[in-house]
């Protein structure tokens, strides 16, 4: 026999072969949709970027982690030459990762930064990177953090 065919074996046996390793925490969160039509206003833009943004710090608060980065990008449809193209993409520090609010804002105000009337967009996304495990936060001097948040944003979550 092989080694799989002994390995098989000695599962079959009830002998374990190898051993599981344990879930580990991700080291980015992607959160990116194609839209349904394509946009050119800033709000609608917006509106599906910051919606992105707080399903990404949902599972960023679901397995009690911190990130420094957000990545968001905008691309217009390559598929359609008859349009003029574009694609840009910004990366923002983030000052108080873990809360709602400024996994909301942070993003919005990258795309200020990228945003250019005048193309049709077909696709956005935001990427959450440098996760780290929330009891590896760095601390700010001058930082302001309300303990509320947290108690907030536990709540929203449950509910949601």
């Amino acid at each position: 026999m092989s080694v799989i065919g002994l390995r098989l074996k000695r599962d079959l046996l009830g002998e374990s072969s190898l051993d599981f390793e344990g879930v580990k925490n991700i080291k980015n969160i992607v959160v990116t949709r194609s839209f349904e039509k394509m946009y050119s206003e800033f709000d609608d833009l917006g509106e599906r970027v910051a919606t992105y943004s707080a399903k990404a710090a949902t599972k960023l608060r679901k397995q009690d982690s911190n990130c420094p980065l957000l990545y968001v990008f905008l691309i217009t449809n390559p598929f359609r030459t008859d349009l003029k193209q574009y694609r840009a993409n910004t990366v923002v520090k983030l000052s108080n990762p873990t809360l709602f609010m400024v996994l909301t804002k942070a993003p919005l105000d990258g795309l200020t930064m990228i945003y250019k009337s005048g193309y049709q967009y077909k696709k956005a996304g935001v990427i959450i990177m440098g996760i780290t495990p929330a009891s590896e936060r760095q601390l700010s001097l001058f930082s302001v953090e309300d303990p509320r948040h947290h108690i907030l944003m536990k709540t929203i979550d449950r509910l949601n």
